[in-house]
């Protein structure tokens, strides 16, 4: 265990994101459990009131735990660089599986705390028949989440990270030290050239834009309501574009914006530039939310006059093409 002062943050917010959780576990089963026959509304409105709290602190904490992150990894560089640590690139090679997992844990538990929270918002002003349940089941599933980040990270904190070789971002060969095939561009896998790497990724970032803003004027239409399967449509485009901005950011973003050609570390750019960190939030942000829409059709299949479902719908496609479209003007001013 290396320990450092981002280590001590780490595991501080993991320790508050696990017991939020657990709270937050406990109110929503008591939600879950709430009988269409109960006579005490006032009860379950102030757990729903509770649960909100907790997921709106949880969303704030998980936000900063998730930059705390890749700052701890930066932070570990000098004291492995006896190990061919060179960057935090090598640092998270150590233990890849586990950075992985983290990686992709952290932004998806604050995706469901941000749905619960939109679900929540559709209930109105007091709580109607089916409200605890359709509040509930995703709040549940978010403090699961957000329960298995803190795990993941604590486990993180407290695994041995030195005695291991690593190799540099900079290093292509196949070795058993080298951990740059999880990040591996698919047209360099197929023997194509990587140049249309960055065309796939402005093109497909605008037409993900062009669809969120054409269900989003949908949406403003009463007589009109976004249909399950352009949602899913759309939410799937979304999942695609971070995959390609993944690999446009490897192959691309990261060598022009760190002035270094061949150095493909996204870690070296989240850490040292922190406008780019910015641009990377919002390209995560704005797909991630994309999948919220198609949840809350599927909530409401049987609700289909539902003018406030509507409304959020066309607030959370707006959002998501102007996080896209802002961070598509971010990353062009630094690589151009």
């Amino acid at each position: 265990m290396i320990i450092n002062v981002w280590t001590i943050v780490a595991l501080f917010l993991a320790l508050i994101t696990g017991a939020l959780s657990l709270l937050a576990m406990v109110v929503s089963v008591r939600l879950l459990r709430t009988r269409a026959d109960l006579h005490e509304p006032d009860a379950t409105d102030d757990r729903a009131h509770l649960l909100t709290l907790l997921l709106s602190i949880l969303v704030g904490v998980r936000l900063i735990a998730w930059l705390v992150f890749y700052l701890q990894i930066k932070s570990y560089v000098p004291t492995l660089a006896e190990f061919g640590v060179m960057c935090a690139f090598g640092v998270a090679g150590i233990n890849p599986v586990l950075t992985a997992t983290i990686q992709i844990i952290a932004p998806v538990a604050l995706c469901m705390f941000g749905l619960a929270l939109t679900v929540g918002a559709t209930k109105g002003e007091s709580l109607t028949r089916h409200g605890p349940k359709r509040y509930a089941a995703p709040a549940l599933a978010a403090s699961v989440l957000g329960l298995a980040a803190a795990a993941a990270e604590f486990a993180y904190a407290f695994v041995t990270k030195t005695g291991k070789p690593v190799s540099c971002c900079t290093q292509f060969l196949e070795t058993d030290a080298s951990r740059l095939a999880r990040t591996a561009n698919p047209l360099s896998a197929m023997g194509l050239p990587t140049s249309a790497t960055p065309i796939a990724y402005y093109v497909l970032s605008l037409a993900v834009i062009a669809a969120s803003l054409y269900l989003a004027r949908r949406c403003k239409n009463p007589n009109e309501r976004i249909g399950l399967a352009a949602a899913l449509a759309v939410a799937a485009l979304g999942i695609a574009d971070l995959f390609v901005a993944d690999w446009t950011w490897h192959d691309v973003v990261a060598p022009r914006v760190l002035q270094l050609p061949y150095h493909h570390c996204l870690y070296e750019i989240i850490t040292d530039v922190p406008l780019m960190a910015f641009a990377a939030g919002l390209a995560v942000a704005g797909n991630l939310i994309l999948t919220w829409p198609a949840i809350l059709t599927l909530l409401t299949l049987r609700e289909p006059g539902d003018a406030g479902v509507r409304r959020i719908q066309r607030t959370i496609y707006r959002c998501a093409a102007l996080a896209l479209a802002s961070h598509l003007v971010v990353v062009t001013i630094h690589i151009v």
